[in-house]
């Protein structure tokens, strides 16, 4: 049985989800973020698993993280999601996915 629900908003480590049938969402930072980001391939909340598969739109707009790392399961990427920010890695498991992207 698929659990179906509208959006469901949580905010881990300064990151906001956006949570909806088994998926998550980045959708935007909610404090000033500087240095390494880790991205989590799956977020858990009250007792359901969410994979993470999107960064949306403006997402790390104007932050100043340094580098970030990308699960695998992230197979979208909103526009602008970095710009402005100060970027100098991004780490991810699979190049040949994310040139996909």
């Amino acid at each position: 049985m698929k659990w179906l629900l509208t959006d469901i908003y949580i905010v881990i480590d300064g990151i906001r989800y956006a949570l909806k049938d088994g998926t998550a969402k980045v959708s935007r930072k909610m404090i000033t973020l500087s240095n390494d980001i880790l991205i989590p391939g799956t977020i858990n909340y009250k007792g359901f698993s969410y994979y993470v598969t999107e960064i949306g739109t403006a997402a790390f707009r104007g932050s100043s993280i340094e580098s970030i790392t990308i699960p695998k399961s992230v197979t979208s990427v909103g526009s602008n999601a970095f710009e402005y920010c100060s970027l100098r890695e991004v780490h991810i498991s699979d190049i040949a996915a994310w040139c996909a992207i």
